[in-house]
């Protein structure tokens, strides 16, 4: 649910940017379809929080509880797997130089190509370029 609510908010209108508290930024500029991530800009503005409360009717401190929960959960998948997949959003993974990277989906490899590295490996194989 999280995974969607990002790209949604960070798809829709001009300019923008949402941030997941502790882990980085997603970044759309406007006049443009690229969407990037930058994982210094780590401070929680309360927007993500916002968004799944309004979304789900939560509490703000259910909300910010599935967020903090969405965060641990990319992390540990970036940790495990070498990368953690936002369903027809993107991929981040971790670069050379220990930062995270965002591959928007428009850039991804097809949907195919990712599941049967699954089923033969038990997880996408990422380039280490």
């Amino acid at each position: 649910m999280v995974a969607k609510i990002i790209r949604d908010y960070v798809s829709a209108g001009d300019g923008r940017r949402l941030t997941l508290p502790g882990f980085g930024t997603f970044i759309r500029k406007a006049g443009r379809a690229e969407v990037t991530f930058n994982d210094s800009l780590r401070t929680d503005d309360g927007r993500l929080g916002e968004l799944v409360e309004d979304y789900g009717h939560y509490s703000p401190v259910e909300a910010m509880a599935l967020v903090d929960r969405f965060v641990f959960e990319t992390k540990n998948a970036i940790e495990h797997t070498g990368s953690a997949v936002f369903e027809d959003f993107g991929t981040i993974s971790l670069d050379l130089r220990g930062h995270y990277r965002f591959t928007h989906a428009s850039k991804a490899r097809p949907s195919k190509e990712t599941a049967v590295q699954r089923k033969l490996f038990g997880f996408e194989w990422t380039s280490r370029r």
